[in-house]
């Protein structure tokens, strides 16, 4: 039962681990392609290269230039249509045309923005309206993070989610989960991934605890790149996790308190904690050790107190016990158990509680 418990604390601070990792992306705010939830976006590279290359002479040619445009956006609304027409009434293909509109934006600043209405309207004539609607609000969208770059980069990873998924709400309601479908499948798919890589390893027999950290800290990366070690909850949301394994329990509880510590200290390392890190941590492993140890010995006088003492005498032979061993702590004690809950009878988690 005590082992179950672990796992499922472990699950549970794997799944929070998960979230920063998805959610703690710098690049991904990068104000130069700014969180667009982009299916099968143009390349510029293709599209100024199918484009008419004029030379100066041409461009200074009104008649040569009002020759080419039409050309070319025509070109472009056979290519929308195609890539785009089976699928132009899904508010996420609607939203993805900004990118196009961004296009014509900077190659033709002057009109761009007239250019991009008139190939929608050719391309798409019965939601033309619903489109551009839909791109100027990502476009109101686009401008907010822009604005606020600097804000979104400094806030932690769970208030940035937070802020990101109130403002597209804002502006998009309940479209805004189909917009950014593909940002949430590919989070729950990360999270699957790790879950079912933390289930393998819990199952693993006969493998070292430097192989079991390894192939945890492997599939991490693997699903979440190096950006993992840039996170401020690395190494301490990963070493949460791993000390919950209950086979990595099992392995320190077989050692004896100087081994297990020492064991301990090596694997901070491997993590990545400072030799200053590590040392402070030893501090609070040793009295955290000094309450086990007294919390295990008031249980085991407790019990026997229990067995052969009933009603009020045994109500005052607790009182007595619990100021005995904890002091000052005594009347927290009195209220948890109170209430059912007793401390010292929860899974002792080596390198973790």
């Amino acid at each position: 039962m005590k082992k179950q418990h672990v796992l499922t604390l472990t699950f549970i601070l794997f799944s929070i681990l998960a979230l920063l990792l998805t959610f703690y992306l710098p690049t991904f705010y990068s104000p130069n392609r700014v969180d667009l939830p982009l299916y099968d976006a143009h390349k510029v590279d293709e599209r100024q290269a199918r484009e008419p290359m004029l030379d100066e002479q041409q461009r200074q040619d009104g008649n040569v230039v009002a020759e080419v445009q039409p050309r070319y956006d025509d070109s472009l609304v056979l290519e929308l249509i195609a890539k785009y027409g089976n699928r132009i009434d899904e508010i996420a293909v609607q939203a993805s045309l900004f990118e196009v509109q961004e296009y014509l934006l900077s190659r033709y600043p002057a009109d761009g923005q007239a250019r991009f209405r008139r190939i929608i309207s050719m391309a798409f004539p019965q939601l033309a309206n619903a489109i551009l609607a839909v791109v100027e609000r990502m476009g109101l969208y686009n401008d907010w993070l822009i604005e606020n770059y600097a804000l979104l980069v400094d806030m932690n990873p769970l208030a940035r989610e937070g802020a990101l998924w109130q403002k597209r709400r804002a502006f998009f309601g309940a479209d805004a989960e189909k917009i950014w479908a593909d940002e949430l499948a590919l989070q729950a798919q990360k999270q699957q991934s790790m879950q079912e890589a933390m289930y393998q390893l819990e199952q693993a027999a006969d493998i070292s605890l430097d192989e079991r950290l390894y192939q945890l800290q492997s599939a991490i990366t693997e699903n979440y790149g190096e950006t993992v070690q840039q996170l401020v909850v690395s190494p301490g949301m990963v070493a949460q996790v791993f000390f919950g394994f209950g086979s990595v329990q099992d392995t320190l509880q077989r050692l004896s308190p100087e081994q297990r510590q020492a064991e301990i200290n090596r694997l901070r390392k491997q993590l990545g904690y400072s030799d200053e890190q590590i040392g402070r941590l030893q501090e609070r492993d040793e009295v955290r050790n000094q309450r086990w140890d007294n919390g295990h010995a008031y249980m085991a006088q407790r019990k026997q107190l229990v067995d052969g003492v009933d009603g009020v005498a045994l109500d005052e032979a607790l009182a007595v016990l619990r100021e005995q061993f904890f002091k000052h702590e005594a009347s927290t004690i009195a209220q948890e158990e109170a209430s059912g809950f007793f401390r010292y009878q929860r899974p002792r988690v080596f390198g973790r509680n």
